[in-house]
């Protein structure tokens, strides 16, 4: 089996598609799949315990290669009753710490989100609104970390193939 580590802000929305994507390119490679916090996957995989992790970039770390996959831009996500539904987009500097507190402290609350979590809550989720950044998008960058010693290349290959197929919400391919 190939044993996959994926952290907690990635796997509920990569996983359903992914699973099936690499089924189609690797038949035959059964999976074995763990979701955790960064900082328990890298030591899982370090013990061989994980053979690759999907992880939030940048990541360096001797003995270890990282690449990326995609990148996928945050979004705001307001209560459908906010002063914000009804704009086209927020601006990043009017979520400083002060506003976050007070929005919450009103119960006006605020989530920052990634895209895959966030976009699809746009048809499925009447009560909240998702609005993109002004301006320049926050992003993260999303990759794949394995062991240089890692003796399966081509299984590597077909997680990273399979990812690249799905239609990951708000996600742009890096290749």
């Amino acid at each position: 089996p190939l044993r996959v580590g994926v952290i907690y802000s990635i796997a509920p929305y990569m996983l359903p598609q992914v699973i099936p994507a690499l089924h189609k390119h690797a038949p035959a490679m059964p999976l074995y799949l763990k979701e955790d916090f960064t900082a328990n996957l890298i030591p899982a995989l370090k013990a061989g315990e994980l053979d690759v992790i999907v992880i939030a970039l940048p990541f360096a770390e001797a003995g270890l290669v990282a690449q990326a996959v995609y990148e996928e831009p945050f979004r705001v996500v307001v209560p459908a009753q906010h002063p914000w539904s009804h704009r086209a987009a927020v601006e990043a500097d009017e979520l400083d710490g002060q506003n976050i507190r007070y929005m919450v402290a009103s119960g006006a609350g605020v989530a920052v989100m990634p895209s895959t979590a966030a976009d699809p809550l746009v048809d499925k989720e009447p009560m909240v609104k998702v609005l993109p950044f002004q301006g320049k998008q926050p992003s993260r960058t999303v990759g794949l970390v394995w062991r240089v010693t890692f003796p399966r290349p081509k299984a590597i290959d077909a997680v990273r193939a399979a990812l690249l197929s799905c239609q990951l919400p708000g996600a742009t391919a890096i290749r």
